[in-house]
């Protein structure tokens, strides 16, 4: 899914779920800045950005996430994640970073391209219905966000 569409599914469950910063921020780190393993796990990410700007589209857009996006290693992963945070930043409660990485594994889940739910202990792989990076998920994710901020803020 494009950025915008992590943006406006986190800030929609934070606002269900009244979450106020601190806790905001690490709900935003879980679901939105967790992509940035796309720069270690696919170096091809870079022509796809240029192409989606100049040509709307994406090119290569397969496997762009690690494990961590994967739902069984991203639940136990997340549970590590948000019990540590929790200890160092006391406000913080330690179900927020696991919550908003899963709800961002389940916005990606239903993307075209190869998902292997169950690795390490498992090799089955499925490939989603939504193809990434259309003109058509840019376009709702953009108005949704904007109705976000104009009727909940």
């Amino acid at each position: 899914m494009l950025i915008i569409s992590h943006i406006l599914g986190t800030l929609v469950f934070g606002k269900a779920l009244s979450i106020e910063t601190p806790e905001l921020y690490v709900a935003l780190l879980a679901g939105v800045g967790v992509d940035i393993d796309h720069v270690f796990v696919n170096r091809k990410w870079a022509q796809d950005i240029k192409d989606f700007l100049r040509e709307r589209k994406i090119t290569y857009g397969t496997k762009q996430h690690s494990w961590l996006q994967e739902i069984m290693f991203g639940t136990f992963a997340g549970i590590i994640i948000g019990f540590l945070i929790s200890s160092f930043w006391l406000p913080v409660r330690w179900w927020i970073f696991p919550a908003f990485l899963l709800l961002h594994i389940a916005l990606d889940s239903v993307m075209r391209y190869e998902h292997k739910p169950f690795v390490p202990f498992n090799k089955f792989k499925y490939w989603g219905w939504l193809y990434s990076g259309t003109k058509v998920e840019l376009i709702l994710s953009s108005v949704g966000l904007v109705v976000f901020y104009v009727f909940l803020f």
